[in-house]
């Protein structure tokens, strides 16, 4: 699920695979896609913990009939056994982070892959004849991507803007000129860049454009995560990192609370993630000196 994830959203996959330090004693584990923002900042975008059988018990605890078989499957030796669940914080924060890590002064810049519509086609001199014709002839030729014609009586301009604000990944311009040279121009929502196409090419170089984008955009959150994160061994540059450089500090943790509880104090950070590929830093933990085995991601959250 948070291969999927990190996929479509286009988010670095090795942050998506990260466990949370959590101190609930009923949650058997805690996962967490923390990611970094064009701020930048840290945020938490998704997270899925195991919750046992806590939720069950206080549901059926809670009803009046107190109706035994509820929220329970049947074992080998016909016992009822009370079910185990998963949480999934997969909410309107997930929005949020989206439009964190990929928008501009613009508006939204989505991924293709999530994108309610991938394409939009914008008539120039749209009252001119053929000219709406061409453009839903276009529509029904790329029928296998989310496409939409912006036949509205706005300007060209005024529907740039809205596609951009709205993020739609592609726009399609055509107007008399074009139709005449059996050409069309192509802009990318996330980098401005403008192609002119031959319209005999108009399904493959659409697909193509797409997947570019997707791949690119995955990309540069990539390079925009390396860039923001910071690998410390001592505790006064941890801090002055911290104070100083936002985004994520590798360093090696003791597992102690009363480490991460200062941390906390001195800075204001706490632990974000602890990853599944570890790294040795060193032997030591960064803030009491006493041996550590794990390399924990900190940092300041949004």
């Amino acid at each position: 699920m948070f291969k999927c994830l990190t996929d479509s959203l286009v988010r670095p996959k090795n942050i998506a695979s990260h466990i949370k330090i959590n101190t609930w004693k009923f949650i058997l584990y805690f996962l967490l896609l923390s990611v970094i923002s064009s701020i930048p900042s840290i945020v938490d975008a998704v997270t899925s913990d195991s919750v046992q059988t806590l939720y069950a018990n206080a549901i059926v605890t809670s009803l009046k009939d107190k109706d035994e078989e509820y929220l329970k499957y049947q074992i080998k030796d016909n016992k009822l056994k009370y079910v185990h669940q998963t949480s999934w914080g997969m909410s309107t924060r997930i929005i949020g982070a989206i439009i964190m890590v990929h928008g501009d002064d613009s508006g939204l810049v989505l991924p293709p892959m999530i994108a309610p519509t991938q394409v939009m086609i914008i008539p120039i001199q749209q009252k001119k004849e053929g000219v709406l014709d061409k453009a839903y002839e276009l529509k029904e030729r790329l029928k296998g991507f989310r496409v939409k014609v912006d036949d509205t009586d706005k300007s060209p301009g005024w529907k740039f803007s809205e596609q951009e604000m709205r993020g739609i990944p592609v726009r399609i311009e055509i107007g008399p000129r074009d139709i005449e040279a059996n050409k069309a121009v192509l802009a990318r929502r996330d980098t401005g860049e403008k192609i002119e196409i031959n319209l005999d090419d108009l399904e493959t170089e659409v697909a193509n454009l797409l997947d570019k984008i997707q791949v690119e955009m995955l990309e540069r959150a990539r390079a925009h995560r390396e860039e923001h994160t910071y690998t410390a061994t001592d505790y006064a540059e941890f801090l002055d990192i911290l104070e100083n450089k936002p985004g994520f500090v590798k360093a090696m943790w003791c597992g102690d609370r009363a480490c991460e509880d200062k941390v906390k104090e001195d800075a204001a950070a706490t632990s974000r993630c602890m990853p599944f590929e570890q790294e040795k830093l060193s032997d030591k933990c960064i803030c009491c000196g006493k041996p550590a085995s794990k390399m924990v991601y900190w940092g300041k959250a949004y």
